[in-house]
């Protein structure tokens, strides 16, 4: 997926290899929070694996800092 008006491909969220949602990160010094845009309406089991998905996002972004992590899933 990319933004046409700058180029940049946006971060997506992942389902059984489709594209479930977008999501984006905002960071201080002691909280990672992550949004989640979901593309369209979610069927049944989505929403559980988006969130395992964005967890493991987050872990990553975080890695050993000392930060939390919030997730965010709209809807």
């Amino acid at each position: 997926m990319i933004k046409t008006a700058n180029g940049q491909v946006m971060a997506t969220v992942l389902v059984d290899g489709l594209v479930a949602g977008t999501w984006t990160v905002a960071t201080t010094k002691r909280i990672s929070e992550i949004t989640v845009t979901p593309l369209g309406r979610w069927r049944t089991g989505i929403r559980a694996a988006a969130r395992a998905e964005v967890e493991r996002i987050g872990e990553f972004l975080i890695g050993d800092s000392d930060r939390d992590l919030t997730i965010r899933i709209g809807q």
